[in-house]
């Protein structure tokens, strides 16, 4: 049970099955920027002597009950449970954190669930948009079409709907969403060490069809007088194998696989570009990363990459894979070009993603 002190405080509790990779050294496992924001937003809440802070997370064969740097992980479900099974653990761990606010970033099928049960109860729940899709609606796929319809179920009874840019707020108004929105861009740390460039061309991200990893393994085929890298991540299986052999062809491209997140800002530290092939994100944190680091973004398609555009910290492309392969040409030619974009990115995300200027405005929209 929780001492006395910590009954006085306001309750926070993160939903975030795989946030746990992040804390407990499972990171073979498959993690993505939703869980890197959460983790961020949650270490630097708990610093606040005000606060309780919680994750109710899934089973990495942690004990049930840990506490780490002032945060509480409730274990929950495995995902090799049963559905019923998953449904009854993950009520148990609701029931006894017993926060005053739930957080949900992502959409699991607990999701609906999770915002009735607050409203009912008379706690917040505060969910925070991960993806253009979950607004814009399915591109491909059965499940993508059913996590749409689901996350507009989930918005309309939510206290408190937090989205990352201006474009996810105005999908919402036009779909009839208006009442207690805000824009909150995702922080980290951005006080770093000096750094020094090579002229890598990077591209991080996990190994699911969406992400089109297939087109920077196109882009290094047709540019072989450069250097490329891909940090690939998630879990194995036949579209991650035949990525991993194509990959493997290619003399100018390293492929790391499964990179711990805490090693991963090397990557950002070396590269001179980083490219981003998926059809569709939210503001994804790999461009905060690259941006903290000076690197150029060139985004095939992503509506993020219009908004890094804007801000001339890189290029959108479209959707157009011969004006990526353009931009990309132009930014490893030209170096004063290059450089105003670099300078750009890091004082922009120095202004915008401060994890200490993000955690105190969020305390400030869920009041």
């Amino acid at each position: 049970m929780k001492n006395n002190c910590s009954q006085n405080k306001k309750k926070i509790c993160f939903l975030s099955p795989k946030v746990s990779v992040l804390f407990f050294g499972k990171e073979a496992e498959s993690f993505g920027g939703a869980e890197v924001a959460l983790s961020f937003l949650g270490q630097e809440l708990a610093k606040n002597q005000e606060l309780d802070i919680s994750f109710i997370v899934a089973d990495y064969g942690q004990k049930e009950h840990e506490s780490i740097n002032n945060i509480s992980f409730y274990k929950a479900f495995s995902f090799k449970d049963n559905f019923p099974v998953k449904i009854f653990k993950f009520l148990k761990q609701f029931f006894f954190v017993n926060a005053d606010i739930y957080v949900q970033r992502t959409l699991t099928p607990f999701s609906f669930l999770i915002a009735v049960l607050s409203r009912a109860l008379g706690k917040k729940f505060v969910y925070m948009v991960a993806s253009d899709i979950e607004i814009s609606g399915p591109s491909y796929g059965y499940l993508k079409k059913m996590q749409y319809k689901l996350s507009f179920s989930v918005m309309k009874i939510s206290n408190i709907i937090i989205v990352q840019h201006d474009k996810q707020k105005q999908g919402l108004f036009d779909k009839g969403i208006k009442n207690n929105i805000y824009i909150l861009q995702s922080g980290l740390n951005v006080d770093i060490p000096e750094y020094t460039k090579d002229r890598e061309i990077l591209w991080v991200g996990r190994a699911v069809e969406e992400k089109r990893p297939e087109l920077f393994l196109f882009l290094a085929q047709q540019n072989p007088q450069y250097k490329f890298v891909m940090v690939l991540g998630g879990e194995k299986c036949i579209f991650s194998d035949d990525i991993e052999k194509r990959a493997k062809i290619l003399t100018n491209l390293d492929l790391y696989r499964n990179v711990k997140f805490k090693n991963v800002h090397s990557y950002y530290e070396r590269a001179k570009i980083l490219v981003n092939t998926a059809e569709v994100e939210g503001f994804p944190f790999s461009f905060i990363q690259a941006m903290l680091y000076g690197t150029p973004i060139i985004a095939l398609s992503c509506e993020a990459g219009s908004i890094v555009e804007k801000s001339k910290c890189g290029f959108w492309c479209d959707n157009k894979t011969n004006k990526m392969n353009e931009k990309l040409g132009l930014l490893m030619k030209d170096e004063t070009l290059w450089n105003v974009l670099s300078n750009n990115s890091k004082d922009l995300v120095k202004k915008n993603n401060d994890i200490r200027n993000i955690s105190q405005r969020f305390l400030e929209i869920i009041q």
